[in-house]
């Protein structure tokens, strides 16, 4: 993990048998801004890209949670359609997109609850900077087409991540995509751009949008020297198959 006692821990919200702790403690200073550029940049991606009505798609998500980016693009959900679903019982309804979703989290209470709402289809209680990767993990990564991590490449070293993108591009004879984004506020010593990231591929291109995280907390704001708002920098990355 990145130490920066400059970043309030939130990591109690995350071991909840339920994710509306999660929703009610981030929803305050604006979490939704980020999700719901991030939900606009894939919409407009997949129409282009990726036709999910047609095919399964498999996904891998890191640092996934109870499933609150999943919903982004499982379901094409805004911030306040992520909380609607928490706030019900009944589990995921389909959403007409043909996706399979392995989801990679340290918290295994998330992962059980997104797999019984539906949000998931398989799980793996992981620890990313472990360095070791079970063949379980290493067969989803290498049948995935697209990898997902959002607001969690802050907590994996870049040893781990390299390491789960050299399995997800192996082979590349599928076209793929990588959707992460790098909170440069609160990770401003690493170099997270997809020109240091992938510097040893080839036959690459990314979009990329730079918007608000969301605001500080008030133990965060004397840090940043008046400043109200931590702002991210969101990839969407597509590897084109090589012959």
């Amino acid at each position: 993990m990145v130490e920066n006692m400059r970043k309030t821990c939130f990591e109690k919200i995350y071991t909840n048998d339920s994710p509306l702790p999660y929703f009610e403690t981030l929803t305050p200073i604006d979490y939704g801004f980020a999700h719901n550029e991030l939900l606009s940049m894939l919409n407009s991606y997949f129409k282009d890209n990726f036709r999910m009505d047609t095919k399964e798609i498999k996904f891998v998500e890191l640092g996934s949670s109870y499933g609150n980016t999943t919903l982004a693009y499982r379901c094409s959900s805004d911030w306040d359609a992520v909380g609607e679903t928490w706030k019900t019982p009944e589990k995921l309804t389909t959403s007409g997109r043909k996706l399979h979703v392995s989801a990679v989290d340290l918290s295994s209470k998330a992962l059980q609850y997104g797999l019984a709402k539906g949000i998931f289809d398989s799980i793996f209680v992981y620890d990313v900077n472990s360095m070791a990767l079970s063949c379980d993990i290493e067969s989803s990564l290498t049948e995935a087409e697209i990898l997902v991590f959002f607001h969690s490449s802050f907590y994996f070293t870049l040893p781990a991540l390299k390491q789960i993108f050299s399995v997800f591009l192996r082979g590349r004879a599928l076209k793929k995509m990588i959707c992460y984004n790098w909170l440069c506020t609160f990770d401003s010593q690493r170099n997270l751009t997809p020109e240091v990231l992938f510097q040893n591929e080839s036959n690459w291109s990314y979009i990329v949008k730079f918007c608000k995280h969301r605001d500080f907390t008030e133990e965060e704001l004397p840090h940043y020297g008046g400043s109200k708002e931590a702002w991210t920098f969101i990839y969407i990355v597509t590897f084109y198959p090589i012959d």
